[in-house]
């Protein structure tokens, strides 16, 4: 059986060099895995990124969704 985690963790500029990862059942009796993650080859994103440049869009108008109850939704006539 393959178990899947999903989880987020904040990382900081002054991190330890690896996490450890432990996983314990409440399930199963001593069914438990620890596991070393090392961020030695961890790139981080850019701490402030740079502003992105905008599109020319045209605005597009709410009543092509053609229902009056999901227009009210907005306060605004264009997207």
């Amino acid at each position: 059986m393959i178990i899947m985690l999903n989880f987020f963790n904040f990382v900081f500029e002054k991190s330890p060099s690896q996490y450890f990862i432990c996983v314990i059942s409440h399930k199963w009796i001593a069914s438990e895995t620890q596991v070393a993650f090392s961020f030695c080859y961890l790139i981080l994103a850019e701490k402030d990124p740079t502003s992105i440049e905008l599109l020319d869009l045209q605005p597009l108008p709410v009543n092509p969704l053609r229902t009056s109850k999901y227009e009210d939704l907005y306060n605004f006539k264009f997207f």
